[in-house]
């Protein structure tokens, strides 16, 4: 496609057990008591660039959700996604330093 507005790439839940992810983060416990003594915490990177087709899993081992790009990641939960369409996702990031986390989705 050739139209300059910026695509909103879908994604799909995954089954969070499966064997293989392409991305795999944990937010181990004690993270959000980190971030309230100031620390700073850097988890994921800032920008991600990924392909159709991959997977992204983020684990949170802590007792407090966290915000990751667009995902929210509840207390001791995971959340697993594949990656279906081309395109950008921003959002607001607890766990890297800037606050803000982008996952960039590009054709095989």
């Amino acid at each position: 496609s050739s139209d300059d507005t910026a695509s909103v790439p879908e994604l799909q839940v995954v089954d969070p057990d499966a064997a293989s992810y392409d991305y795999d983060f944990v937010i181990p416990p004690g993270t959000g008591e980190r971030m309230d003594r100031g620390e700073e915490v850097e988890i994921v990177p800032a920008e991600l660039d990924v392909k159709v087709g991959e997977r992204i899993r983020i684990v949170n081992e802590d007792e407090r959700g966290a915000a990751v790009g667009i995902f929210w990641v509840p207390a001791e939960r995971t959340v697993a996604m594949e990656f279906t369409t081309p395109g950008t996702l921003t959002g607001a990031c607890d766990i890297h330093p800037s606050g803000e986390f982008t996952i960039n989705v590009t054709d095989l």
